[in-house]
């Protein structure tokens, strides 16, 4: 795997994928899979590259993430499985620094699928916009719609995950510009210890 970003270069010079999938429910731990997955790969104000597919989970939908992603079974009936398309998902990934809103709940649910599928993980750090906007701003609420909608950012359909991933690169472009005006963050490696370290899978 070739890693295309290294620590020192400009964040508008670093390729970033942002990520995001829904899921049947909460936790992995309860045997919830993922039935949405989505990942949006930019350098800069380029998009570089775009997957997104509706995902058979092999079990139902709890109807607290029906009523949150609205998506059905009878949407995923000739859904193909994760294991089907997690080569497209890595190779999108691949050499990219990953983004997600709340990246430990995405993560965990990625790490559980690619190893019922016996594909090891990326290898890139993450970086959770979640937890930078927590340190930068003081928002009423720190979630994906509420952070868009004070940011003036423009929304794909929410709580879909190919909507979601949009959303993020506008919030992590509006993090970017924050702390280069604020904290004077101007590369990965600076990113990554305003964040605490990357987020662990």
């Amino acid at each position: 795997m070739e890693e295309l970003y290294h620590l020192d270069q400009l964040l508008n010079d670093t390729e970033f994928v942002l990520f995001d999938v829904e899921t049947t429910g909460l936790s992995p731990a309860y045997g919830h899979r993922v039935c949405e997955v989505a990942c949006l790969r930019v350098r800069g104000e380029e998009v570089l590259g775009k997957f997104e597919a509706l995902v058979n989970p092999g079990r139902e939908i709890s109807p607290g993430a029906y009523r949150v992603n609205r998506i059905t079974a009878e949407m995923l009936v000739e859904a193909p499985t994760f294991a089907a398309v997690a080569h497209e998902v890595l190779a999108l990934m691949d050499g990219a620094v990953l983004v997600a809103h709340n990246a430990p709940f995405d993560l965990g649910f990625l790490a559980m699928e690619l190893d019922l599928a016996r594909v090891p993980p990326p290898e890139g750090p993450v970086v959770d916009t979640l937890t930078l906007c927590r340190r930068i701003f003081r928002f009423a609420s720190n979630s994906l719609p509420a952070v868009a909608r004070t940011l003036a950012v423009d929304m794909g359909p929410a709580h879909r995950a190919m909507g979601d991933a949009w959303t993020t690169w506008g919030v992590l472009g509006h993090i970017v510009r924050e702390l280069g005006q604020r904290w004077r963050v101007r590369t990965l490696r600076e990113l990554l210890d305003f964040q605490g370290g990357p987020v662990p899978y």
